[in-house]
């Protein structure tokens, strides 16, 4: 074969190696790309089911139902019930006249149900609805925490369920039913432990599962942070101020 001949060889060897080469990482870049955008579609499809169970426990929690039922499509993510170690805010009440016993002061279990997938979660703990990528936590609907100029509600729901497993792949239905709902403080109608006199409600985010987006939220209402550095926040000299607690059943079914 001649020089010619070999040359010609090598250049379309060399040329076909190329073409296969960028195939290849085109095909691979490609099916990158529609994982992410499948994942994407996937956690905003949790996102909107999280929201529906959100409002469906809100229901429970404001007394306008007993009972209610969502459904999510888990597909590749996982679903499980935090255990109750793992989330709880701390609420005090305290007579902002300078005595110094408290009249309030207990830490509510809370846990947290939660969709994960990838570095993904969405999750709801306590009447919000939460969103963490990467690390980054983002409240997407709000809870039942109010601080006006005369009164502080401090809404907590704490729920109970199977916190030993998660479940994966397919749809699976959500209920949701109502275990007990009662008023923590006050506890009498006057005198001792009731709203008589004005009272500093202090709330501490620090042992929930979102902290950061807690703090967030609370920053940009009319709560005040105690310290710059703080989970605590305060809703200061108020003269109505009620705890409440909800505590809600969950359990799944395919």
């Amino acid at each position: 074969m001649s020089d010619r001949g070999v040359s010609n060889l090598l250049g379309y060897t060399l040329m076909f190696g190329i073409i296969i080469t960028a195939t290849v990482g085109v095909s691979f870049l490609a099916f990158g790309q529609l994982e992410t955008v499948r994942d994407g579609e996937q956690l905003s499809n949790a996102e909107r089911g999280f929201t529906i169970i959100g409002q469906n426990i809100d229901e429970i929690q404001t007394s306008r139902a007993a009972v209610r039922r969502g459904a999510i499509d888990l597909d590749d993510g996982q679903l499980g019930l935090t255990s109750g170690a793992d989330s709880a805010i701390f609420v005090q009440v305290r007579d902002s006249g300078g005595d110094s016993d408290d009249n309030y002061s207990e830490p509510i279990p809370l846990r947290a149900l939660r969709y994960r997938l990838g570095d993904s979660t969405i999750a709801y703990e306590s009447g919000a609805v939460f969103r963490r990528d990467d690390g980054a936590g983002v409240m997407q609907s709000e809870p039942r925490f109010h601080c006006t100029d005369d009164t502080a509600l401090v809404s907590v729901v704490t729920l109970r369920g199977d916190t030993a497993t998660e479940i994966g792949g397919g749809t699976v239905s959500i209920r949701t039913s109502e275990r007990d709902s009662r008023v923590l403080f006050p506890i009498n109608d006057s005198g001792e432990n009731s709203t008589e006199g004005r009272s500093n409600v202090t709330v501490d985010v620090g042992d929930t599962q979102f902290s950061d987006a807690w703090v967030q939220y609370l920053e940009d209402s009319e709560w005040e942070r105690v310290s710059p550095s703080s989970n605590s926040f305060r809703c200061e000299d108020v003269e109505s101020y009620y705890v409440r607690q909800s505590v809600v059943d969950v359990s799944y079914s395919r």
